[in-house]
């Protein structure tokens, strides 16, 4: 799906300072920045910020030239951004809360040779060799300056600014934020930029009432607040004198939208959507009430001169109504990462559908849809996508469809592991007023409009989701499961098992599900089961009551009643509670897998480059060990045991293992023994490692790997990794 640029002309030779210095000129005498206790007037902005500009210039500022700005939240910060702009330079905002391992990543990066500060930061600066400007002890210099704007050529294509967020490779890397919005929105129309104090910023109640006293008109919100305005307005009808409110960065539910347009009266609410690559906001949508409402509020359409395509993994426009990846092309995309070539050829690419020369394309990684209306739906991140039980499922989906119960304000979910090992869908859900909801309603809520597999088996109430410091979720943050979350997987109410059947099927589930007791109404999967313990139930009932059963049964009847009913009409009753016999099977081609193996198999075939079903194994041999024969031991016993040397196979719809006449495994010496601590340690994990994740091919074996390790003359470690459908 391709939108179609809007086009909008506008003057090309002109940059953010030079609107500003407009709106000087016409308001000279109102009020530009206010924090706290300060304020000063737009004359005031201009000729301060035209003096640090020369002071700047005079330090070796110019156009190409990165300026650092080390200074807290304030008019300072302000008046150092314009400062380093009307010098021709780049601003790089650097955080005094960072810590300096942190910030000395960014200065090397940047290669600033100029640091814009005070002097009570100094202390927390690391070492640097770049020249220090102090707006309180360079006072006197800066003062000495010409109020008058200095004579420096800056053009809409040198470079504005960096700012640095958190890069997936441990380094920060260099992009833009809504900072930018938020300055030049207010600075270049004449109006006046009120900065929220620190003490005010993080508690919602008391920014609401701020916003009231200070009377705000304008503003942006991060999506954690959005809630709280909109409980706030609704306490407050007819209070807030907001008139416009930008919100965005993501999902938000539309309901709280309009909640908060009923309740203020003449407020124009715009949801935007743009990643940081793209110059704040590349799409747009405003929120009437009088439309049709929606789960989340659709991110829009693109702003003027971008365009926005939604593509398949091969470039090509996807259907209207289908997920695809947004592609951001237009004025608005950023020159790409700082020092980050790779990074930066990987993600900004030729738009392939622009007729302009060299016009390139930021391939975003978020992904959304063509509703009917014309508008675009937020989907979710691609790198959000989980494969859970053999399905690949984007969370994004089910965090859209908690967000539509009418008690949840907020919804992440995530798929956590156990130490175990254990793979669970958890959601983490805020509600109004801070309540709860009982588990098993949100899941029956949930079953109207999603599958089994995607409802969460494990519910967390927060009274607010953490967030990071560029105001994103912060997923990372998100507590884990504890064991009094694990018991919300049990019914509220206990019914008895009443046949023999149920007392052993309770009782097995028990055991795979490591909880109890287990009632004859309890539904397994609600419980926390999923694909790899049912195999577990299907292969203790084979080994407890001799039934054979597929393991769509436990799917189809998951409750311990109905499970049981299927079990009686599949047996007579003097079968049910007799030992299964094993037999010798002898030495035929076309063997049929136990129910267990064919578990394994399936779920191997859904990801066949998993590692999960390897078994490792360390064996401790000390003595004078003669490797031949140990080699010639391990082969003897491969021979023996024909399970060794089996493969698996698929032909006619029907699943066989076939052994292998003979197998010879080759076992390779590591020689560790001229290595000292921790050196020796590092390179056994790092073999223990390559031999766990081997990826083994059921199909032609063998299934089986192992290596040698020599620590010293007498003392030998044999690591042993075996699939685990050819050993339990």
């Amino acid at each position: 799906m391709k939108f179609k640029q809007t086009l909008s002309f506008f003057p090309v030779d002109l940059c953010l300072h030079h609107l500003v210095e407009a709106a000087a000129l016409k308001y000279p005498d109102a009020a530009a920045v206010s924090h706290e206790h300060r304020s000063i007037t737009y004359r005031t902005l201009d000729n301060l910020t035209n003096q640090i500009a020369r002071h700047l210039i005079s330090s070796g500022v110019g156009p190409g030239t990165v300026a650092a700005l080390y200074l807290p939240v304030g008019v300072d910060a302000v008046v150092g951004v314009l400062g380093i702009l009307k010098a021709g330079g780049a601003y790089l905002s650097l955080d005094p809360t960072y810590p300096k391992n942190r910030i000395a990543q960014m200065l090397e990066d940047s290669r600033a040779p100029v640091i814009l500060t005070r002097s009570d930061c100094l202390k927390s600066l690391p070492d640097t060799h770049a020249r220090m400007v102090c707006l309180d002890t360079d006072r006197d210099r800066i003062a000495s300056e010409n109020t008058t704007k200095p004579s420096v050529h800056v053009t809409p294509d040198d470079l504005a600014y960096i700012i640095f967020t958190s890069g997936s490779t441990g380094r920060p890397k260099g992009n833009f934020d809504v900072s930018v919005y938020e300055i030049f929105s207010s600075l270049t129309a004449g109006a006046e930029l009120k900065i929220v104090p620190d003490k005010v910023r993080p508690d919602p109640l008391v920014l609401m009432e701020w916003l009231l006293q200070h009377r705000i008109t304008s503003a942006y919100l991060p999506p954690m607040m959005v809630a709280d305005l909109a409980a706030w307005v609704e306490v407050n009808p007819g209070q807030s004198l907001l008139r416009r409110l930008l919100v965005g960065v993501e999902p938000i539910p539309e309901k709280l939208l309009v909640q908060i347009a009923h309740n203020v009266s003449g407020v124009r609410i715009i949801n935007g959507y743009g990643p940081t690559e793209a110059t704040i906001c590349a799409s747009l949508y405003d929120v009437k009430p009088q439309r049709p409402l929606h789960a989340n509020t659709p991110i829009g359409k693109p702003v003027r001169n971008m365009r926005i395509y939604l593509l398949d993994k091969n470039l090509q426009p996807v259907e209207p109504g289908t997920a695809g990846e947004i592609c951001i092309s237009g004025i608005g995309v950023a020159n790409g990462y700082l020092n980050r070539p790779g990074m930066t050829n990987k993600k900004f690419v030729i738009d392939p559908f622009s007729s302009e020369s060299g016009m390139r394309m930021y391939k975003t990684g978020d992904q959304a849809r063509l509703l009917t209306d014309g508008n675009l739906e937020f989907i979710g991140r691609t790198d959000f996508q989980v494969k859970f039980h053999g399905y690949r499922i984007e969370t994004g989906e089910i965090e859209t469809a908690l967000r539509t119960h009418p008690s949840v304000r907020e919804a992440v979910v995530l798929l956590r592991q156990d130490p175990a090992g254990i793979q669970s869908l958890v959601a983490y859900l805020v509600c109004g007023r801070g309540g709860t909801i009982a588990p098993d309603k949100v899941k029956a809520y949930l079953k109207n409009n999603l599958p089994e597999y995607m409802i969460p088996s494990i519910f967390i109430f927060l009274d607010r989701i953490p967030i990071t410091a560029n105001g994103k979720t912060d997923r990372k943050a998100l507590p884990a499961p504890g064991a009094e979350d694990f018991k919300q997987l049990r019914r509220q109410t206990y019914d008895a098992p009443e046949t023999e059947t149920e007392i052993i099927l309770c009782a097995i589930f028990e055991t795979v599900l490591g909880s109890g007791p287990v009632g004859r109404n309890d539904h397994f999967f609600e419980m926390g089961g999923h694909s790899l313990l049912a195999t577990r139930v299907c292969s203790l009932i084979q080994e407890k009551l001799g039934i054979r059963l597929p393991l769509s049964t436990l799917f189809e009847r998951p409750v311990v009643r109905d499970f049981a009913s299927v079990i009686h009409a599949d047996a007579s009753p003097d079968r049910l509670f007799s030992k299964p016999i094993v037999h010798e099977t002898g030495n035929q081609k076309n063997n049929p897998l136990s129910f267990p193996q064919q578990a394994i198999w399936l779920l191997n075939r859904m990801d066949e480059k998993h590692t999960v079903f390897n078994i490792p194994l360390v064996v401790k041999i000390k003595g004078a060990l003669r490797i031949r024969c140990f080699q010639d031991a391990l082969n003897a016993v491969i021979h023996r045991h024909s399970i060794l040397r089996t493969t698996f196979h698929m032909a006619d719809q029907t699943l066989f293992q076939a052994r292998l006449p003979e197998l010879v495994l080759t076992v390779p010496v590591k020689d560790l023994s001229h290595l000292k601590e921790p050196a020796k340690s590092i390179e056994f994990k790092r073999a223990a490692d390559d031999l766990g994740n081997h990826v083994f091919d059921l199909t032609t074996g063998p299934l089986l790997k192992a290596v040698l390790i020599k620590d010293s003359a007498d003392e030998y470690r044999m690591l042993l990794t075996i699939h685990h459908i050819i050993m339990d």
